[in-house]
């Protein structure tokens, strides 16, 4: 398999994060099954706000909370280029550096993108996230891909620009795909206000989670469906949602916020679990799609819990037993039913 143009042994990639904000963290995502890492990111701007990491865990609804400065995100570009040096004779796995540059400035971004090249870099993340309201942004399209192809002329290796959901898909491929844009990263955290937590200014406050998941699918099929390669991350916690994304066209699939909780070892357990997933995959990819579904049921099982019938969905489903004939298969009283008298 392939990812940036160059032959990798698995899906599983490190995203942009904590974890490989140093040589000793890269160092042991190589040694865990890392396929590749992408460095923090790093900046050539200074914002000098002087904040620091609060971060807070909500269990119940499966959320990161996140709250940091640009400065204390941001890797130095003296650091970067020796921590680019460092990872690639202490591994031999694909070293991306990630860029942020707070300007449109096509001299800046090539400067800084420049000297991780030389540095050894395999390839480079363009990271966007600090862009904020680029909609409202006036002559965005224009500054994007003018950006873009000025980065690209000027470099020998690819470029990854991340996206989030701050642009919609379908509008990140017409820029793209007009700048000349092979490679797409995605998907990163989405900024939110402010929980009820005091340890929280909420003035550049992020949340992660499983919950971004179905934003991730939508992203990945519709930029993969348009011709690009995907590295696909977002709420990616084990490996049957890694394969999910493969299976969508992801050419990898990116973990971070997985690493960051759990360590290390799960970039191989998740490479692992994708792959028995792929396999799985691949016996029922020749099923055909079942269209004359009905719902019937069991009354032997039926416990009478009255779920079928609280439900506002279906009408239909509150009287399967006497009248079947308008089930259009949905699949919803199934699901609800926990003694399985209903099926499909």
């Amino acid at each position: 398999m392939k990812f940036l143009g160059y032959e990798v042994n698995g899906y599983v990639v490190a995203a942009s994060c904590p974890a490989t904000e140093c040589i000793e963290n890269v160092v042991k995502c190589a040694e865990n099954g890392a396929q590749a890492v992408i460095l923090k990111s790093a900046s050539s701007s200074r914002t000098n706000d002087g904040k620091k990491r609060r971060c807070y865990i909500d269990y119940e609804k499966k959320q990161f909370w996140s709250e940091s400065g640009f400065d204390r995100e941001m890797l130095l570009i003296d650091e970067a280029v020796e921590l680019t040096k460092s990872a690639k004779l202490r591994t031999g796995i694909l070293i991306i550096p990630s860029v942020c540059e707070l300007t449109y400035d096509t001299k800046q971004w090539v400067e800084t993108c420049k000297r991780l090249e030389n540095a050894g870099a395999d390839a480079l993340q363009l990271d966007f996230f600090y862009f904020n309201d680029m909609l409202c942004e006036d002559g965005l399209k224009e500054k994007m891909i003018t950006l873009l192809k000025a980065v690209m002329n000027e470099l020998s290796i690819p470029i990854m620009p991340k996206v989030n959901h701050n642009l919609p898909a379908s509008y990140i491929a017409k820029i793209f795909r007009e700048a000349g844009v092979k490679y797409v990263s995605l998907l990163d955290s989405v900024r939110s206000v402010l929980p009820n937590n005091p340890i929280f200014e909420g003035k550049s406050l992020s949340v992660f989670g499983e919950w971004m998941f179905p934003l991730t699918k939508q992203y990945t099929k519709i930029l993969v469906d348009s011709g690009f390669e995907v590295c696909a991350g977002g709420g990616v916690t084990n490996g049957s949602m890694a394969a999910e994304l493969v299976e969508l066209g992801a050419s990898t699939v990116q973990i971070a916020m997985e690493i960051l909780l759990n360590g290390y070892a799960r970039f191989s357990e998740i490479e692992k679990e994708c792959k028995q997933c792929m396999q799985k995959m691949d016996r029922h990819r020749n099923s055909h799609f079942i269209e004359n579904r009905k719902a019937s049921v069991n009354l032997s099982k039926c416990t009478g819990c009255g779920r079928c019938k609280v439900q506002c969905f279906c009408n239909v489903a509150k009287d399967l037993v006497n009248d079947n004939t308008q089930c259009e298969g949905c699949g919803l009283c199934a699901d609800i039913c926990k003694s399985g008298a209903i099926t499909i």
